[in-house]
């Protein structure tokens, strides 16, 4: 238990942590993903720090915290095997500007995603959220980076 109270308090500050770099400074992770709108970064770090004050507030709050978090990981795929760099290419493909490393950018994604499930299985304050709840959470925050990916930053090629 004392694992996973930390493992829960860990995350927080590492979601407040990156949240704030992506309201600070947008600019970024703008030049990695350019298909995104400018406006993007701020709330999605915005979306960050309010998850990560609820990881660490635990408690009933816990929940809230891992829905907004699977809700962010499936953006976070989705900004990794759907959208496209200026040259056309996903980060996923290989071909992208992170060249074939680009590929291993959905390891951090599945890690934490893992993590979070390690805490609702472990986590005495978690409601156990269902494997389906979560799917839905985490398609939800997929196809929230689609349509946003949509409104487009710098135009790219259509490669992949």
């Amino acid at each position: 238990m004392l694992f996973v109270n930390f493992l829960v308090k860990s995350l927080g500050v590492i979601s407040i942590l990156s949240g704030a770099g992506k309201v600070l400074s947008p600019s970024s992770n703008a030049d990695m993903w350019p298909r995104l709108p400018s406006w993007f970064w701020a709330p999605a770090g915005l979306w960050e720090i309010v998850s990560g004050c609820l990881f660490l507030k635990g408690g009933e709050y816990l929940d809230a915290a891992l829905a907004l978090s699977f809700i962010f990981m499936g953006g976070v795929f989705c900004s990794v095997v759907y959208i496209k760099d200026e040259k056309g290419f996903t980060h996923f493909s290989g071909r992208g500007k992170m060249g074939a490393n680009g590929r291993f950018l959905i390891l951090p994604g599945l890690i934490w995603s893992l993590m979070y499930y390690y805490i609702i299985v472990q986590s005495q304050e978690s409601t156990n959220i269902p494997p389906s709840i979560i799917c839905a959470y985490m398609m939800s925050g997929y196809a929230w980076g689609v349509f946003c990916s949509s409104f487009g930053g710098r135009k790219v090629g259509k490669k992949d």
